[in-house]
């Protein structure tokens, strides 16, 4: 009859092991068997790694983490066609647009800032000659944001006047 080790942090799995509760790897001497022991000096060495494999790990988890980044950046077959036409269009999104802004800013030695494709004030003043004013609120809008602006501000103004 194999009676099973009576500590529960023991590696030993086979017969009752003096030799962990002391602390020490189990010998020869130990009346374990070493084929199933796991409490022994040579298993224990096997779990030290050695820098050449880690390495090893290191290369070929970032040679994964490369072919990941290769897949996600191209652009599959079905949507292809649509990333095409948008590109094709000139549609930019925010981000580009802001990159665009951060060329156009120049810093000098002194903390200057020289901002380039400033309008004058005779395009300025165009420029706000174009916008339109609000009858409700009276704030001004670009012709394109007016026309989305000035049927909702009425529905409000309505509902204002109609609560007091």
């Amino acid at each position: 009859m194999t009676v099973k080790c009576g500590c529960k942090k023991s590696n030993c799995d086979t017969k009752r092991c003096k030799c962990f509760k002391a602390s020490s790897f189990c010998s020869s001497d130990c009346l374990c068997e070493s084929q199933k022991c796991q409490n022994q000096k040579v298993k224990e060495e096997k779990d030290i790694v050695t820098w050449e494999e880690m390495e090893t790990w290191y290369t070929t988890e970032l040679a994964q983490l490369r072919k990941l980044k290769e897949i996600s950046e191209k652009v599959p077959e079905n949507l292809k066609k649509k990333f095409l036409t948008i590109k094709s269009l000139g549609i930019s999104t925010e981000i580009d647009g802001a990159v665009q802004m951060m060329e156009q800013v120049n810093f000098q030695q002194k903390g200057e800032i020289i901002l380039n494709n400033i309008l004058t004030e005779a395009e300025w003043e165009e420029f706000n000659n174009g916008l339109q004013q609000c009858q409700f609120c009276g704030r001004k809008f670009v012709k394109y944001r007016w026309e989305k602006h000035e049927p909702i501000c009425q529905r409000i103004s309505r509902s204002h006047a109609c609560a007091e």
